[in-house]
């Protein structure tokens, strides 16, 4: 009789668990919540790895995104899924990294690259003066921990390469910026630095879990300064000793 129930209870559990793998994603999708503002088309394959055509999110379509789950992680408590993501997206963007769930931490990732034109992401962001840029923005988050309202814990960078200011008064190539982030207890901070022909500048940036922000630092026109804005940095106030005009700026998002 043991013996028979024995069986009885590995198959059950086999058959159990062989359900869970091969369960639709579409099917688990359907019975979720509905979040406002997000569709997603094209769905494929399981919650363990699958895929879905084009995610969109309040009318911005992401592209697609591809996942795959590390079995070995479910049996520490966590979901850590491999993804990828961007192809087809409005903002020509491409990423790829690891992005899990653990009850004790939360939403998390780690070694997470996205890079896009950022051109692209211009076209959706208001601009209170008549400038564009152009180049190649990459973001690297080596590591990043769920907190409110932006992150326990983040350490990563910003690149912009290939950049240039475009405005009507003349054009100013920064080429290569880089800026360090910084995430301590919902505390983001960001120090970038730049040297080209053109400018070389120094900008430190925090923002608050109060959603106030600071921003501090300054710039250098140098040799290859376009002449048409020099003559606009009457504006901007004097420049000290060393050549560097002082921006400080604060406000709330």
């Amino acid at each position: 009789m043991k013996f028979k129930l024995l069986i009885a209870t590995v198959f059950s559990t086999f058959f159990t668990f062989s359900a869970l793998l091969h369960i639709p994603i579409q099917w688990v999708v359907d019975q979720a919540p509905k979040v406002r503002g997000l569709e997603l088309t094209g769905l494929s394959g399981t919650p363990w790895k699958g895929q879905v055509d084009s995610l969109s999110f309040q009318r911005m379509n992401y592209g697609q995104v591809q996942w795959e789950i590390d079995p070995l992680a479910i049996f520490k408590g966590h979901a850590v899924f491999a993804v990828r993501f961007g192809r087809g997206s409005e903002l020509d963007l491409r990423g790829k990294g690891t992005v899990g769930y653990s009850v004790s931490m939360g939403a998390y990732a780690e070694n997470l690259v996205l890079s896009f034109p950022i051109a692209n992401a211009m076209k959706h962001l208001p601009m209170a003066v008549p400038i564009s840029l152009q180049g190649q923005a990459e973001i690297s988050v080596k590591s990043y921990q769920q907190g409110q309202p932006w992150c326990k814990q983040a350490t990563g960078e910003v690149v912009w390469s290939g950049g240039k200011v475009v405005s009507p008064l003349g054009n100013i190539d920064p080429e290569t910026v880089i800026a360090d982030v910084i995430c301590s207890d919902n505390k983001i901070s960001l120090v970038s630095k730049q040297s080209s022909k053109d400018v070389a500048s120094q900008f430190d940036v925090t923002l608050n879990p109060n959603r106030s922000y600071q921003v501090s630092g300054w710039f250098k026109p140098e040799a290859n300064f376009p002449s048409s804005l020099r003559s606009q940095l009457k504006w901007v106030g004097k420049p000290d000793s060393k050549g560097q005009y002082r921006v400080t700026y604060s406000g709330r998002l």
